[in-house]
């Protein structure tokens, strides 16, 4: 069994697409790209894999009844040039999917497990477009590449490959060494540390919290923790 569903949800044909409606103006408006019709999809990644019928149970929930269709596995549908998918990057929260999550396992009347999760996409179906203008397209306008992974292909090899059942889990197990901040330096290296870590904290607030740690030190719950009188990193960020 597959380790994850794909299930695709589209705008019925027929009916108008106002989101690739609204992404084509702005192409053409910012920039300055004759884009044809542009259709849009949502995928949502379910794990573990659902059993055929809950999945299309899914399907046909997603879509309702009259403006969208479902689909398990890829939507069939009009002829295009360029796809685009823009998804969340492993670790990134994705508030949809949480609520997705919710509402399968409502309509299932069962749990996906303490392992099970739901991961969403969008994909951006574009005629009328080269791949180099698809990629401008997707950088420039569709996504936000510091937390958003993006792949852009031609239509003739996404369609001859089987449907993507990639999730972006977060698979590093590492677990992060715990660094401890001492704040026991002069008011310019105090400064330094701010800048240096990106904290945006001015001299005042530095010494504030370093005068907290201080008296901090003997504190029975840092002692019982393994913790002195220096913030450790983590802490240090939440206070920033």
């Amino acid at each position: 069994m597959a380790e994850a569903t794909r299930i695709e949800i589209g705008t019925r044909e027929g009916q108008t697409d106002s989101r690739g409606v609204a992404v084509a103006r702005r192409v053409r408006e910012l920039l300055g790209i004759e884009v044809g019709e542009v259709r849009t999809r949502d995928v949502y990644h379910v794990v573990p894999a659902l059993s055929g019928d809950e999945a299309r149970r899914v399907a046909e929930e997603f879509a309702g009844p009259v403006l969208r269709r479902g689909a398990v596995g890829r939507l069939e549908g009009r002829s295009f040039d360029v796809v685009v998918s823009v998804g969340y990057k492993p670790g990134v929260t994705d508030p949809v999917a949480k609520s997705a999550r919710v509402a399968i396992e409502d309509l299932l009347s069962r749990s996906l497990g303490d392992d099970g999760a739901v991961y969403t996409s969008r994909l951006y179906l574009l005629t009328g477009v080269s791949l180099e203008e698809g990629k401008r397209i997707a950088n420039e306008l569709l996504a936000n590449q510091v937390i958003e992974r993006i792949a852009v292909s031609e239509s003739a090899p996404w369609l001859a490959s089987e449907p993507d059942l990639s999730v972006p889990k977060v698979v590093d197990s590492r677990v992060p060494p715990v660094e401890r901040v001492s704040l026991e330096l002069e008011a310019n290296e105090l400064v330094a540390v701010s800048r240096d870590r990106l904290l945006a904290l001015s001299l005042d607030e530095m010494e504030t919290i370093r005068d907290f740690y201080r008296k901090a030190a003997g504190d029975p719950g840092r002692v019982a923790a393994g913790l002195g009188g220096a913030p450790t990193d983590v802490e240090l960020e939440c206070l920033a």
